[in-house]
C-alpha cells in the first residue's frame, strides 16, 4: 500500500473510533434546566402595583414593571430594572425611585428615547443613583396623560432591596456560566440579578430558544404576562 494511502486510512480509522470524553463535553443548551425562582420570604407582603393597566378602549398602552409581587432583591448597588410597554406612547414617561425614610426621592426623572414597545431598561447608573444596603425602595414608571391631572397617570411600581450575597453567591457567581448563573440567582431569590443576567444572554443571542423559554418561565413564576 502506498504510504499516502496508508496514512489516509489510518486517520480515517482513528476518527471513526474516537469518542469524546463525556465528562468534559459541554452539555447541549437544551439539556440545561430553566431557572426556578424561589422567593426569599414566603408570605411576604405584596409591593407590586399596577401590572397591566390599560386605558378606555385599549387606546393606551399596557404598562408592567417586571418584578415579583413582593420586594425583589439585588446584590448590585446600581441594578438594571426592567419594565414593559405594550405599544408606543405619546404621553410623557416619568421614573421615580424613593424610600420611606427620605423626604426627597433618590431618583426622579423623565425617560426619553423610547422609540418602540416591548421590554425597556431603567439603568440606575445612567442617573447616578445607588441603593443602600438593607433599605427598601420603591421604583415606579408613570405615563403622564395630563400634567395638570396627575390622578389620571398610569402607574406601575415595585419594591427593590440591596442585600449582601451569601457564601454560595460569593463563591459561584464568578465561576458559573450563562444559564447556570441565571439559575443560581433565581434559586437564591435574587430576582433582579437573575433577570438582568438572562436579559444579557438574550441580547447576545435573541433567537436562542433556551433563553426565551427561561424568560417565559421566570415571568410565569412572578405572575407576570409572558408575551415579552
Amino acid at each position: 500500500m502506498p504510504t499516502r494511502t496508508w496514512t489516509l486510512a489510518l486517520v480515517v480509522t482513528i476518527l471513526a473510533n474516537w469518542v469524546p470524553n463525556s465528562s468534559t463535553a459541554a452539555p447541549p443548551e437544551a439539556a440545561i434546566a430553566v431557572p426556578v425562582y424561589k422567593p426569599p420570604l414566603r408570605g411576604a407582603p405584596k409591593t407590586r402595583v399596577g401590572g397591566g393597566t390599560r386605558g378606555p378602549g385599549d387606546q393606551l398602552p399596557a404598562l408592567y414593571v417586571l418584578a415579583p409581587e413582593h420586594t425583589g432583591l439585588t446584590t448590585r448597588g446600581q441594578p438594571i430594572l426592567y419594565w414593559y410597554l405594550s405599544k408606543p406612547a405619546s404621553a410623557r414617561i416619568e421614573v421615580t425611585l424613593a424610600d420611606d425614610r427620605s423626604v426627597q426621592p433618590l431618583l426622579e426623572a423623565v425617560v426619553t428615547g423610547i422609540t418602540k414597545p416591548g421590554m425597556q431598561q431603567l439603568k440606575l447608573a445612567d442617573y447616578g443613583a445607588r441603593l443602600q444596603p438593607g433599605v427598601e425602595y420603591r421604583w415606579s414608571i408613570a405615563l403622564v396623560r395630563d400634567p395638570d391631572q396627575r390622578s389620571q397617570d398610569i402607574v406601575a411600581s415595585a419594591g427593590v432591596r440591596l442585600v449582601e450575597p451569601d457564601e454560595d453567591l460569593r463563591t459561584w457567581a464568578g465561576q458559573c456560566r450563562e444559564m447556570e448563573c441565571v439559575s443560581l440567582y433565581a434559586e437564591k431569590g435574587v430576582w433582579y440579578d437573575a433577570l438582568d443576567t438572562l436579559e444579557g444572554l438574550i441580547e447576545t443571542r435573541p433567537n436562542n430558544q433556551v433563553f426565551q423559554t427561561a424568560r417565559k418561565q421566570l415571568m410565569e413564576q412572578a405572575q407576570l404576562p409572558t408575551s415579552k
